[in-house]
């Protein structure tokens, strides 16, 4: 294989696909879309939600690749469509006013976005969601607060990596600022309930320092 052509290719020596041609939301929906005239079985399909289905199993034809936008990806690449979708919004939510309609429209997605399943990508969907609690208004953020947090606590704190959890932390912190911090303080007391003793010690962690920056008169 020449270096030209090495260059141009992915995982398992894959093509890579230029995930920013797609919309953000399929992106972060991790969508793939297949081309109107392709069939699976004997039923067309135009769009997999890999996400629901992960151990999808295509025929032989399309052997272990699908069609995006008339363009040929691995399953293994699925992520990084993720990641490029995190990436856009990052810079999509700081350069739009908080009255903009960008932030309702992207709040359904950005609701799931703490429970990332991809190491890698999780850390991207975190950046998002900081960006989205800072700069949209709180009438909008607030509406998915409940969501947003428990994701963290289930899974953002427990990560092995030290900028996810520090992602996750800001942006717990960052909800007191804006004034939900009722909703922190109930979803920290759900966690220091939980069976699982690593959520409890996170859950102490995270309170210990919300009241060292905001004081007991609102923790």
């Amino acid at each position: 294989m020449d270096r030209e052509r090495a260059s141009a290719m992915g995982d398992a020596g894959e093509p890579e696909v230029d995930f920013t041609k797609l919309p953000i939301d399929e992106r972060v929906q991790h969508k793939v879309g297949i081309a109107p005239d392709t069939t699976v079985g004997d039923t067309p399909y135009e769009e997999y939600d890999l996400g629901a289905r992960p151990q999808l199993r295509l025929p032989a034809f399309t052997s272990h690749l699908i069609v995006v936008h008339l363009k040929i990806v691995s399953v293994l690449q699925n992520w990084k469509a993720r990641v490029s979708g995190y990436e856009a919004l990052v810079q999509l939510f700081q350069t739009h006013d908080e009255k903009s309609s960008k932030f309702s429209k992207f709040t359904p997605l950005v609701r799931k976005f703490p429970v990332e399943s991809n190491a890698v990508a999780q850390e991207k969907a975190l950046a998002a969601v900081f960006a989205y609690v800072k700069n949209a208004a709180v009438s909008v953020s607030g509406t998915i607060a409940s969501d947003v947090i428990a994701g963290i606590i289930a899974k953002g704190l427990l990560s092995p990596k030290a900028k996810t959890k520090e992602l996750s932390q800001a942006i717990v912190l960052m909800y007191i600022e804006v004034g939900k911090h009722d909703v922190v303080v109930k979803e920290l007391l759900k966690g220091l309930k939980s069976k699982s003793l690593k959520i409890v010690s996170a859950c102490l962690c995270l309170m210990r320092v919300s009241l060292n920056r905001f004081g007991s008169k609102v923790i």
